[in-house]
């Protein structure tokens, strides 16, 4: 069931979410002088996920250099932008923080719904388990590195915006690094990170087309998906038909859902749930081993079995802020969760056949 939401809602629905975000940036650039309209920004979304389908059908070759490419570009631009509002000696205007009409708690809760979003991928890293070398020792490393180069590039960037814009500023920009740029470069500057951004956008679109394809397979090789998904052509190293399947839903999804901020609501109270729900199983996992007697061989955390317990607890805070801020996102995501135990059953019972 939990596989079934991915399958239907949170890879989709995500990355339809960053495709907008792409072409909302890249939108001004190719329409200038003119708010660019929601169909508007719907048709370049549809375009970019359209071109990426490509370049990853293509091969998974294909994929991984445009991976590779568009991530140290990513992480250029946000160096080269933090360096520049650093440098740059214009004050922010405004008072230095907002009125909250809300207590400080529950909009710090809110605001972990969004930050929390930001951050989340790293999870789905582990699906490249069988395309890396030494992948006991190198996912991992892997992982924790990421980790730390993501919360770094995060951090200092959003040091930059409030060095520049100031909270209010922050608050009232609708692309918040591009205005950044603009006060810091001028308009020359707020064109080129407009671009940088939508390269960002483009570098999580494509990973994501590269690895949930994977969890297709495994899910046709346990027989919840049709046979088709299991299919791989020998020379790309592609699943065309999985490949397809995704960038039908994300199609889908960016007409359907419309807005970011409506995806990010309806993504993350089943997202922060399966992530809850899959980190708990450690326990159990750990304990029917410990019963049958047979040596543990796994990964082995720190302050266990606090530190996953911590991170279990977190996740649910944040499903259940969502639940009540974003009430009706929230019972949607649940109907289509419970939706997957009746398709459980079909597969099992087709596959048998």
């Amino acid at each position: 069931m939990l596989n079934w939401t991915n399958v239907v809602i949170l890879n989709g629905a995500g990355a339809a979410a960053v495709a907008l975000i792409g072409a909302e940036y890249l939108t001004p650039i190719v329409f200038p002088g003119a708010a660019p309209a929601t169909a508007t920004v719907q048709v370049t979304a549809v375009i970019l996920i359209v071109a990426l389908l490509v370049i990853n059908y293509i091969g998974i070759k294909t994929g991984a250099w445009a991976q590779n490419i568009l991530s140290i570009l990513k992480v250029g631009m946000i160096g080269v932008l933090a360096a520049a509002a650093f440098l740059s000696k214009k004050a922010p205007e405004g008072p230095a923080a907002l009125p909250l009409d809300k207590p400080w708690f529950f909009a710090l809760g809110v605001a972990f719904i969004y930050v929390f979003y930001a951050y989340g991928g790293y999870q789905n890293s582990i699906n490249f388990g069988a395309d890396v070398h030494d992948a006991r020792r190198n996912v991992p490393r892997a992982l924790f590195f990421g980790i730390l180069i993501v919360l770094a590039c995060y951090l200092t960037i959003n040091a930059a915006y409030v060095k520049t814009l100031g909270v209010p500023g922050i608050a009232a920009a609708k692309l918040v690094a591009a205005e950044t740029a603009r006060v810091t470069l001028g308009e020359t500057g707020k064109l080129v990170v407009s671009l940088a951004i939508f390269l960002s956008a483009m570098g999580f679109l494509n990973v994501t087309l590269m690895q949930i394809p994977r969890v297709y397979y495994s899910m046709a090789e346990d027989r919840t998906l049709p046979a088709a998904f299991q299919k791989v052509n020998p020379k790309t190293q592609t699943q065309e038909f999985g490949l397809l399947f995704l960038g039908g839903i994300i199609l889908v999804s960016i007409f359907l859902l419309r807005t970011f901020e409506n995806i990010v609501n309806y993504v993350m109270f089943l997202d922060t749930v399966t992530l809850a729900i899959v980190s708990s199983t450690v326990f159990f996992l750990r304990r029917k081993a410990r019963l049958s007697g047979e040596a543990y061989t796994g990964y082995r955390v720190p302050l266990y079995p606090v530190l996953p317990a911590v991170f279990v607890v977190f996740m649910l805070a944040i499903a259940l802020n969502v639940l009540v801020t974003q009430t009706r996102e929230a019972l949607y995501g649940a109907v289509f969760f419970a939706i997957g135990f009746p398709v459980f059953l079909l597969m099992r019972r087709v596959s048998r056949r």
